[in-house]
């Protein structure tokens, strides 16, 4: 590969669940969906790579008729995904100035599937800048 005519990003995903995930778990898959032409095209990235995961335990509390407090514990995951995208600036228009993309979370066992595309606005990278 000639490392002149490509670019490459790379994305850090944080996904916050409600109940843990077996790390081994293929039925889970998170992508991005990715366009060089403002959605005129996409691509589908391949799957990204479950790093770690992280227990936060969340606690509420009230008070009782006995004036003792009770406290409510319930616990989310955070579980990493990583990908490292390569683009091959070949196939890149000469105007080339953005890469928008959303994240894709699918859960082929449930039949679910979420769209994280940042409230419609999409996550972008500008070629000017090394960061998103």
């Amino acid at each position: 590969l000639n490392h002149k005519n490509l670019y490459t990003f790379y994305v850090q995903v944080k996904i916050l669940i409600n109940q843990y995930m077996n790390s081994n778990n293929l039925t889970i898959e998170v992508k991005l969906c990715y366009t060089l032409d403002q959605w005129k095209t996409f691509i589908d990235s391949s799957r990204l790579h479950r790093l770690d995961h992280l227990t936060q335990s969340t606690s509420t509390s009230s008070l009782s008729s006995s004036s003792s407090l009770l406290c409510n514990h319930s616990y989310q995951w955070i579980e990493t995904y990583e990908l490292e995208v390569i683009l091959c600036s070949n196939s890149l228009e000469v105007n080339y100035h953005q890469l928008e993309f959303a994240i894709v979370y699918k859960d082929y066992n449930n039949n679910y599937e979420y769209w994280d595309n940042n409230y419609t606005q999409n996550y972008i990278c500008n070629a000017y800048s090394s960061l998103c």
